[in-house]
Parts: C-alpha cells; sequence; structure tokens
C-alpha cells in the first residue's frame, strides 16, 4: 500500500520470493537474524536513489520501524524504568560470563544510580556502553555467529520479543513501533 510516492505503508508481513529465506517472512526473518536484513539493507537498499519495487521500500520500512522501538524491559537495578543502555564487559569466549541472563546485569536504565551499580560489578571491564537500539547490532556485528546470535538473545529480552513469534506478530511489534 503506498500513501504517497515518499510513505511507504504495509499491509501485510512481506515473504522472500528468493534466495537462501525464500518463502519465509522477512519481519520474523528480522527478529531471528537482523543482521541479514542489515546486511541487505547496507548492501542493496540504502545508497540506492531508486527505491521503487515492494522489496526496497519493505526493507527500508523494517529497518526504520526498527530502530524507532524503544526497549520494555525494565531495568534489573531499580525495577522502574525502561532499559535504555548496555554494556559490554566480556569476551564471549568467557565462558563463566556468557549467557543472556548474565549480561542482562550490563544493562540499565537513563538513572546514573543504575549505571554505576553496572560499573561496580565484579566483572565490569566494561569496554563500550550502548544505547539499546536495533542498529546497533549492524555496529557490533563479529565474525563469531555464536556471539551474534547473544545479543540477538538480549535484544529479543530487551524488547520482550515472544520465543514464538509469528510473522503477523512480528510484522505488528514494527508496525505499532
Amino acid at each position: 500500500m503506498f500513501l504517497n510516492e515518499n510513505h511507504y505503508e504495509p499491509i501485510e508481513p512481506y515473504i522472500f520470493k528468493s534466495g537462501k529465506n525464500e518463502g519465509k517472512y522477512a519481519e520474523k526473518v528480522f527478529f531471528d537474524n537482523p543482521y541479514f536484513i542489515f546486511y541487505i539493507y547496507n548492501n542493496f537498499i540504502q545508497n540506492y536513489q531508486n527505491q521503487n519495487n515492494e522489496f526496497q521500500k519493505h526493507m527500508k520500512w523494517i529497518v526504520d520501524r526498527a530502530n524507532s522501538l524503544n526497549p520494555t524491559m525494565l531495568c534489573t537495578h531499580c525495577q522502574k524504568n525502561p532499559v535504555r543502555f548496555f554494556a559490554t564487559n566480556f569476551s564471549y569466549n568467557d565462558s563463566e560470563h556468557n549467557s543472556v541472563q548474565e549480561g542482562l546485569r550490563y544493562s540499565f536504565c537513563n538513572n546514573s544510580k543504575c549505571k554505576d551499580k553496572v560499573r561496580t560489578l565484579p566483572t565490569a571491564q566494561i569496554s563500550t556502553v550502548y544505547p539499546i537500539k536495533y542498529f546497533v547490532l549492524d555496529k557490533i556485528s563479529t565474525a563469531n555467529p555464536f556471539e551474534n546470535r547473544y545479543y540477538v538473545g538480549l535484544f529479543k529480552k530487551f524488547f520482550k520479543i515472544p520465543a514464538k513469534l509469528t510473522p503477523e506478530k512480528a510484522f505488528n511489534i514494527l508496525f505499532d513501533a
């Protein structure tokens, strides 16, 4: 559906018509593997002036909507405000500290007391603090697929993405952003 030439508003999830995700819904693929959608966006959409086909417009819509989402998980420290930041603090190879549950301890809200609590955690050799926005996954993508899955798992918790996500639910999460 097109409201005008500059505004694209889809009415249903997009189904990939070819490639390794043929027959899969793009919105569900995004929440399971956002790196794939970012790859398409960065390499085939972002720098092209003519974004006239539905595929191009839909991929841009997914990325734009995902970046508009705000996390809904409450801060693990104050339990009052939604989380807004997370810190990378350990290598994935550090098996003692690589679970998603452990990683959630390194997220915090806008409250400076919560940020200070993260800094005092036993393994808090914090290298970088990031905002909890989907575009960050594109920036911290690594060659290690296990580490990438770890970050996707964190983001699913930050945004309360259901474990059993249907294509329609994935579409609605983005549509309502």
